[in-house]
């Protein structure tokens, strides 16, 4: 069995690594003391594509799984962010996605 990572499991690594660095300590302090959502992280990882990690190529994805979904999350996490937001708009994402394609309007 091999545990190395893909190649595209490397690249989600590296680029989600680089662009969570961009919110430093600074950022997540004035948030957390404002009560505030953190919009331009998220804006960060929406406008990346990082959203719909998850969500098949058919609806608009990338198609990927549960373990380039966790490694996402990881490096997240790894720069200091809240994990928590980008689960919740992962999952809303997902969802939106899915409600937008399979149900008619």
């Amino acid at each position: 069995m091999d545990f190395e990572f893909s190649e595209d499991q490397a690249t989600i690594r590296r680029a989600v690594a680089e662009l969570a660095a961009k919110f430093d300590d600074q950022y997540w302090m004035e948030k957390d003391a404002a009560h505030e959502f953190p919009t331009e992280f998220y804006q960060a990882f929406a406008d990346g594509g990082w959203l719909g990690i998850t969500i098949p190529e058919e609806y608009g994805g990338h198609g990927f799984g549960i373990t380039e979904a966790a490694l996402l999350l990881e490096e997240v996490a790894a720069a200091r962010g809240r994990t928590r937001e980008v689960c919740d708009q992962l999952d809303r994402a997902s969802l939106s996605a899915l409600l937008n394609t399979a149900m008619p309007s």
